[in-house]
């Protein structure tokens, strides 16, 4: 092989690098931004109820010019064990909605619901290890987690592919790799969690949806593990 052609591989793979690795690292941000959020209304599953009074409410846009978003905002107090304090976590999105002039689902009015007026009491979550920790609404905003997700696992894909799956040199026998079993687990993970979630949420359809990639992702896996114990 020439020097010169040789020196055309190496840039053309600097070039794939180059432009695939933010999107495969984008799209495990995704993921991981997924799992933090469903993490977190798990975990607040299991703390207390406490009363709470809304004292502040209002919208905050986005900073985009090209996209004038909003999200609800705000801050509530609370008594707990004698002791008051506030939190601004109304809930655990992070999306901002109306972008188009109308919403894609109905959870500023669910929020809306929830917290009432200013001045007004409703029930919240306080974590009993951490009082200073509480949420006002802690459920899943499932659109905004279908967003993540998708987007999330198509980058994965889409980076993988380039990265580790266009090597014409490879042999055609399988061979085991940490890294793709690390991508199906990143994918089998958050699956396999909401899933279970999408089912108790009375989702079923998009349950059922979410089971077939949830079960490739884990066959993956449990096949790459194979792979290594077999070589061995």
């Amino acid at each position: 092989m020439s020097r010169k052609k040789r020196r055309r591989q190496w840039q053309s793979q600097i070039m794939i690098w180059l432009l695939f690795l933010p999107c495969l690292l984008f799209g495990l941000f995704l993921l991981g931004l997924t799992s933090q959020m469903v993490a977190l209304h798990l975990q607040a599953l299991s703390w207390q109820n406490v009363s709470a009074t809304l004292v502040t409410h209002e919208a905050q846009y986005s900073s985009q010019k090209l996209d004038r978003g909003s999200r609800q905002a705000g801050k509530f107090s609370y008594v707990w064990q004698d002791r008051v304090y506030e939190s601004t976590q109304l809930s655990f999105s992070r999306m901002y909605t109306r972008s188009i002039g109308s919403e894609i689902d109905d959870w500023d009015a669910r929020l809306q619901a929830t917290i009432g007026s200013p001045g007004q009491q409703f029930v919240a979550k306080v974590n009993p290890e951490n009082p200073s920790q509480a949420v006002a609404m802690p459920d899943i905003r499932w659109s905004e987690i279908a967003i993540y997700l998708g987007f999330g696992l198509l980058l994965v894909w889409v980076g993988a592919l380039f990265l580790f799956g266009m090597n014409k040199q490879a042999p055609t026998a399988p061979q085991f790799s940490w890294r793709s079993v690390a991508i199906m687990g990143a994918i089998a993970l958050p699956l396999l969690v909401l899933v279970p979630l999408l089912w108790r949420d009375q989702h079923g359809v998009w349950a059922a949806i979410m089971t077939l990639p949830a079960w490739l992702a884990l066959h993956g896996v449990v096949h790459g593990l194979k792979l290594y114990f077999a070589g061995r």
